[in-house]
């Protein structure tokens, strides 16, 4: 008789007991390809609970990034219109939100070499789209990395492209 009794307490102050819901935290993931005349297909990948999507923003975001970037480094570049596209899916009780476009130019040509990374001077460069993330560049492959003037706090294997 103790024992159901026991449960039945058990039970009822679990109920009792104030609880919150819990919200899974945004993960953020760019990925760019640079291609060899410079310019980078991007996708940015959302995944999270709670997570909005709209192609709209994510154009408006895009276009002025890329519009401060020019302003900034002096280089003409544009994220072409007719490339942006937006794919909302469900992975159990998480959302993934998947944008892509192309920006041309992202990159420089300079004698037979890709440069990349003038157009990261921007400040607060990723928040200005999604926020930080992890950022996964590829490049053609018959270019290898050369010099890495910066190295990024959690700059991974340069053995691994």
């Amino acid at each position: 008789m103790k024992i159901p009794v026991l449960i039945v307490l058990v039970s009822f102050t679990l109920l009792l007991i104030p609880y919150q819901t819990v919200s899974g935290q945004k993960q953020i993931e760019y990925t760019i390809r640079i291609d060899s005349d410079g310019s980078a297909d991007w996708t940015i990948r959302t995944i999270g609970i709670n997570i909005s999507f709209d192609l709209f923003e994510f154009q408006d975001r895009v276009t002025s990034l890329v519009e401060a970037t020019k302003n900034r480094i002096g280089r003409d570049m544009v994220a072409i219109k007719e490339s942006f596209s937006m794919n909302f899916t469900y992975s159990g009780s998480y959302g993934i939100t998947e944008y892509r476009f192309c920006w041309r130019n992202f990159s420089r040509i300079e004698n037979g070499k890709i440069i990349i990374g003038d157009v990261f001077q921007v400040e607060d460069f990723f928040l200005q789209l999604y926020g930080d993330g992890e950022v996964y560049m590829t490049y053609p492959p018959q270019y290898m990395i050369e010099a890495v003037t910066e190295p990024f706090p959690h700059e991974r294997d340069d053995s691994i492209r």
